[in-house]
C-alpha cells in the first residue's frame, strides 16, 4: 500500500500532474493516467479504494461526472473497512451536476450507508443531510446547492489523520487545485503534508507566496512555511526549530499543536 500510495500521489502532487494540466481534453486521459500507474503498482484493495476514490474526485473537477460516478461506485464496491462517507454523498453531487436534481432514491441509499456507518451522528454530516432534505424533499424553498461534498467530513478526517500520523491518507482527501484559493493555514497544511509524503522532492509550495509578503512575519504559519523552504534545500527542521513552532501554536493557536508534531516527522 505504502508504495502505491507515495508514488501516485508523487505523480498528483508535483509540478508535472496532470491536475493541473490545461491540454487535457478527454476522461481516457485521466483514466489512462490513473489506470498505468495502477499497473505497475499493483495495489491492495485498501490502496485501489483511495485510488478510485482519487481518480473519481479529477473526473469531478473536469465536469466528466459520468466517469467520476463509474469511479466512485467502484470505491464503494470495494470491500474494505474505509470511510465511505466521500463516494456515497458525491453520488448526490454527480446526480445534481448531470440533472439539477437529487432524487429521493440517492438520498435514502446515501442515509442507509450514513446511518449503517454512524457517520449521519456526526453534526456536520448530519447538517449537509438535513440541507438536502429541506431543499429537495420539503415544501420550504428551495436553498443554493453547493453541490460536491467537501469540508463539512473532510476538515476533521484530515485533522484525525495527522495526529495519527497517517499522512498519505490526509494529504488523499486534499484536491490540490482548490488549495492556492484557500487561506494560508489550508496552504500550510497542504505544503506540509506534501513534504511529509514526498520528502524533499522539489515542488511549488502554495504557501511561499505569502511567506515572501511578511518574511519576518511571526505567525506559527509562516515559520511552518519558512521550515518548508529550507526543508527543499535540504535542512531537517531541528529540535530548535519545532520548538519555536510550538510555542507560536500555544500562543496563537493552540488547537493546531499537532502541526508542529508533524514538523517533527520530517527527516
Amino acid at each position: 500500500m505504502k508504495v502505491f500510495l507515495v508514488s501516485l500521489l508523487c505523480l498528483i502532487f508535483t509540478g508535472n500532474s496532470f491536475a493541473a494540466d490545461e491540454r487535457i481534453k478527454s476522461a481516457e486521459q485521466i483514466e489512462r493516467f490513473f489506470l498505468d500507474e495502477m499497473k505497475v503498482s499493483k495495489p491492495t484493495d485498501t490502496s485501489k479504494f483511495y485510488f478510485y476514490n482519487l481518480a473519481a474526485r479529477e473526473f469531478y473537477s473536469y465536469k466528466f461526472y459520468d466517469k467520476s460516478l463509474e469511479y466512485y461506485e467502484l470505491a464503494i464496491a470495494m470491500k474494505v473497512s474505509e470511510d465511505k462517507t466521500e463516494a456515497f454523498i458525491n453520488l448526490m453531487a454527480i446526480e445534481h451536476a448531470k440533472k439539477r436534481e437529487i432524487t429521493k432514491k440517492t438520498y435514502e441509499r446515501v442515509m442507509k450507508y450514513l446511518k449503517g456507518s454512524g457517520k449521519i451522528k456526526e453534526a456536520g454530516i448530519s447538517r449537509y443531510m438535513n440541507f438536502i432534505s429541506e431543499s429537495f424533499f420539503s415544501d420550504k424553498p428551495a436553498k443554493d446547492f453547493r453541490g460536491f461534498f467537501g469540508q463539512y467530513s473532510k476538515d476533521k478526517s484530515i485533522k484525525s489523520y495527522i495526529k495519527n500520523k497517517e499522512y498519505k491518507k490526509a494529504l488523499s482527501l486534499i484536491n490540490d487545485k482548490s488549495v492556492y484559493d484557500s487561506d494560508i493555514v489550508n496552504r500550510v497544511q497542504f505544503d506540509l503534508l506534501r513534504s511529509l509524503v514526498l520528502g524533499k522532492a522539489k515542488f511549488k509550495l502554495s504557501c511561499k507566496s505569502t511567506l515572501d509578503k511578511f518574511p519576518n512575519s511571526f505567525a506559527w504559519s509562516m515559520k511552518v512555511c519558512r521550515t518548508l523552504v529550507n526543508y527543499q534545500k535540504g535542512r531537517t527542521p531541528s529540535s530548535k526549530d519545532v520548538s519555536k513552532i510550538k510555542s507560536s501554536l500555544k500562543k496563537q493557536s493552540e488547537s493546531r499543536l499537532y502541526f508542529a508534531v508533524a514538523v517533527e516527522d520530517l527527516k
